[in-house]
């Protein structure tokens, strides 16, 4: 999966990090270059919110502040050189710190994403049932809303970790299970029989609301 790919990616970098850490000193700007950049993509990918805080860390505006002002000095007195570097030194401790912070939020950044993306699908094969409903498509339209229905109650019972309690699991077991766990309760049984496009209604304000 992208996610553990994406995860071992990150602790790779993160351990190569540690190391140049361990070894901080002048002679390892280029690899700590080549570091950064694939540090930066990460970063900006996963929580572009914390990028200007990576950023600032390394950044040339600030000069002597950052871990550029320790590489491009130019100061011979070790003192003031060993003070540069033990700024830099924390600096470079920050930026570690939050790429592996990236770790803690994948999984979290997929969900969000994965939710988006079946929150828009559900809300096209929704309006697709209420326009076959309104061409007198009846069972065509409400087996739409089956469908749609049974991918919730499936994604819900992942996002929790449930497994189904039946080998053949039908909408009325998928919605029990889901009850006994007090995790969620689709109630609308009824309008589906009496009035499918009220139903249709009731079902969009479900699938976009109920995790």
């Amino acid at each position: 999966m992208i996610n553990e790919i994406l995860k071992t990616e990150i602790k790779e970098l993160y351990n190569e990090g540690n190391k140049l850490l361990e070894d901080f000193s002048c002679d390892i700007v280029i690899q700590y270059q080549i570091w950064y950049s694939k540090a930066h993509r990460i970063v900006s990918a996963v929580i572009p919110e914390r990028l200007y805080d990576f950023e600032s860390q390394y950044d040339i505006k600030k000069g002597n502040l950052t871990i550029h002002g320790y590489f491009t000095s130019v100061d011979t007195f070790e003192s003031i050189l060993e003070n540069k570097k033990d700024r830099a030194i924390k600096c470079f401790a920050i930026q570690l710190g939050i790429l592996k912070s990236c770790l803690n939020m994948i999984d979290y950044r997929l969900k969000n994403i994965k939710s988006l993306v079946q929150a828009d699908l559900f809300d096209n094969q929704l309006d697709s049932a209420k326009n076959l409903l309104k061409n007198g498509y009846i069972r065509a339209s409400g087996a739409i809303c089956g469908v749609v229905l049974e991918t919730h109650f499936k994604s819900v019972l992942l996002n929790h970790n449930l497994k189904p309690n039946k080998k053949t699991m039908h909408l009325s077991d998928y919605n029990e299970l889901l009850k006994n766990e007090d995790i969620l309760y689709f109630v609308d049984k009824e309008n589906y029989e009496k009035d499918l496009a009220e139903f249709i209604k009731n079902l969009k304000k479900f699938v976009n609301s109920e995790k």
